[in-house]
């Protein structure tokens, strides 16, 4: 349309286009899972396996002195999955990036779609379980409700 019927491009135009858009897609992706790494590995995982152990370490001490410990056990337990799934998720994650930085641009564009994309939804899922499991003063970021509601 843009190039027969209202003459406003070339071919080689618009094929110019699509390929710095595509790359510049590729890159922004990039930029992106890179920096969700960064908030995942130096941020959020270090602060809740610091709550989690503080979890645990309450659990010992509770059950030392004949104390029960349901509620404590109950919230390591909710507190498993999410974060053995991060883990997982962001080794996946450091490996697609390593992966993906030697990839043409348009192939690089398909496969973070199609591989990245889902993955980070997913991170942001156990993320999302997690920032309300978690306490205010060990979650390393502004939660959703100081946001919507401070």
């Amino acid at each position: 349309m843009l190039t027969k019927d209202q003459g406003i491009m070339s071919k080689a135009e618009l094929e110019s286009r699509y390929h710095v858009l595509v790359e510049k897609y590729g890159k922004d992706l990039l930029i992106e899972a890179s920096t969700l790494r960064s908030m995942l590995f130096t941020q959020i995982l270090p602060q809740v396996l610091e709550f989690r152990k503080q979890l645990a370490e309450s659990c010992v001490a509770l059950k030392g002195v004949g104390a029960s410990i349901v509620p404590e056990s109950g919230l390591l337990k909710q507190i498993e999955g999410p974060v053995t799934e991060m883990m997982a998720d962001g080794q996946t994650l450091v490996d697609l990036i390593d992966t993906a930085k030697d990839l043409d641009h348009e192939p690089l564009a398909v496969k973070l779609n199609k591989d990245l994309l889902p993955l980070m939804e997913k991170i942001r899922k156990n993320a999302d379980v997690l920032e309300q499991l978690t306490p205010d003063k060990s979650w390393p970021f502004p939660k959703y409700t100081e946001l919507l509601f401070t």
